[in-house]
């Protein structure tokens, strides 16, 4: 089970508002399996650098890694199931990802949990038995392939009210 994030912890995430739909249609079939706080993103580096360490400078390396990269045309269709894990692929964002672990190379992704490199996806469901991840597969992978576009990198950070944008960044 991934460590419940504190107060203080900060991400960059790609929101990716046209995958909304499939997040409701996993909160059909259980609405505990969505993750809260956050709209349906891709993860780019999480957890990034301490809030208290997020100065003026890391903000304006963010603007400008984003700022030297286009936006994004994706089509979302590849379910990926894993135990406990259902997400769909946002492949297509990998090299924006690359680009930000680049950047900042102490980052490890997710802590390492899931490897140096794990592909882009948007989270699905957390949480899912073998039969609740079937019928998330099934229920998303009806509205499937779905297209979205990235346009732009937010530095999140969790507070006591939950996760707030602190910097958006948009693609050139």
């Amino acid at each position: 089970m991934a460590p419940v994030p504190t107060i203080g912890t900060t991400a960059v995430v790609i929101e990716l508002p046209a995958a909304e739909v499939l997040l409701e249609a996993v909160a059909g079939v259980d609405p505990s399996l969505v993750r809260t706080g956050l709209p349906a993103h891709v993860t780019v580096l999480y957890p990034f650098v301490a809030a208290a360490d997020v100065d003026d400078e890391t903000e304006r390396a963010v603007r400008r890694l984003a700022g030297s990269m286009p936006a994004v045309d994706l089509l979302l269709r590849r379910l990926v199931a894993a135990p406990g894990f259902v997400a769909v692929e946002a492949a297509e964002l990998d090299p924006v990802i690359t680009a930000f672990r680049d950047r900042w190379p102490a980052v490890r992704p997710y802590g390492g949990r899931f490897g140096e490199s794990p592909t882009a996806h948007v989270t699905m469901a957390l949480g899912c038995n073998e039969a609740e991840a079937r019928r998330v597969g099934d229920r998303v992978g009806e509205l499937l392939p779905l297209r979205a576009r990235a346009e732009a990198v937010h530095l999140v950070v969790l507070t006591d009210r939950g996760w707030r944008r602190r910097v958006s960044a948009p693609f050139a």
